[in-house]
């Protein structure tokens, strides 16, 4: 029988070190093109180095019959001061005062990463990298209080290993640390496995859509209708069932900006040869003028932008805020 640990970056940073390799299986789970997202590229590689970080990385470890370790999951997290949380009173006061969740930040993963590393600067007097991405306008970002949440960076599971539970020990190792470090909530920046599918349909109508179940099997027919109470994605699906529940869309969580070689490279798609065949009209960006068209690519959970004069495209991808997974 296959045996498991759950170890921390804290008490084994030796782990981490092979998922420095780019071509590492858990480091293919998101599409190429995001691994440009310059706050994932900036901070996420520090999160296991940084001391103050470390306890909260997870990976889940196979030991082979010669007692060989395999990393075969992972998860990353970061704690943040939420300030409105705090003002309300806490997890205690959650339920009279339910709002306070839509003050998670609508750049959602971006943001949160952004403002855990900025209040660990403040609250330890470390002068910020000076080659840091620009900090968002979110004055909670200054606040040098201690964390009093959890967020979610990424929970990876190996594609060798799917359907053993692992994703769900790596969030219920995080409502471990939340409980023990008496945090007052666990938040979650949740990209919906299967919209990429779904390109087109807006993100507000995707979260409603619901799970079928079988509801009668015989060896000549299989009838299928929808299961009202989960969701139609895996992902929001197996939160969902852990006590999650989503607060609203963040828009803009990650953000991604490239040339039109670049995006081939990233995607393996001809960006204007696709655009033709899509058939996409020409738009007109609101305030700049700029003329663009969407297109949809392979593991986008909407279209990109292509401005076509520029040569040049954005992609600014859509994530779930969610609270309570496991918290």
């Amino acid at each position: 029988m296959d045996k498991f640990y759950v170890h921390t970056a804290q008490n084994r940073p030796d782990l981490w070190k092979v998922l420095e390799d780019p071509t590492h299986p858990l480091n293919a789970a998101w599409p190429l093109f995001l691994d440009q997202d310059i706050y994932f590229q900036h901070y996420c590689s520090q999160l296991n180095k940084n001391k103050a970080f470390a306890c909260f990385q997870y990976a889940i470890v196979k030991l082979g019959d010669y007692a060989e370790e395999q990393i075969i999951a992972c998860g990353r997290s970061i704690p943040f001061y939420w300030p409105e949380l705090a003002k309300v009173g806490g997890k205690m006061a959650l339920a009279q005062h339910p709002k306070v969740l839509h003050t998670l930040p609508d750049e959602g993963y971006d943001a949160i990463l952004s403002r855990g590393f900025e209040q660990h600067f403040a609250r330890e007097g470390i002068a910020p990298d000076t080659d840091r991405p620009a900090p968002f306008n979110d004055p909670a970002a200054a606040r040098t209080e201690q964390p009093n949440a959890l967020s979610a960076i990424s929970i990876t599971v190996s594609p060798e290993h799917p359907s053993r539970g692992l994703a769900e020990a790596l969030i219920m190792a995080m409502k471990q640390t939340v409980i023990e470090r008496n945090f007052d909530a666990m938040v979650v920046p949740l990209r919906p496995t299967r919209k990429s599918e779904f390109p087109m349909a807006d993100m507000t109508d995707y979260v409603l859509w619901r799970a079928t179940i079988v509801a009668n099997h015989t060896p000549s027919m299989t009838v299928r209708k929808p299961d009202p109470s989960l969701p139609f994605d895996p992902w929001l699906r197996k939160h969902a069932r852990l006590g999650g529940k989503v607060i609203k869309v963040a828009r803009r969580s990650m953000r991604v900006e490239g040339r039109v070689e670049e995006w081939q490279q990233w995607t393996g798609v001809n960006i204007p040869q696709t655009a033709r065949q899509q058939g996409g009209s020409l738009k007109q960006e609101a305030g700049s003028g700029k003329a663009y068209v969407e297109v949809a690519v392979p593991r986008g959970l909407v279209p990109l932008r292509y401005y076509v004069d520029e040569q040049r495209c954005v992609y600014i991808e859509p994530n779930f805020s969610c609270c309570g997974a496991g918290s």
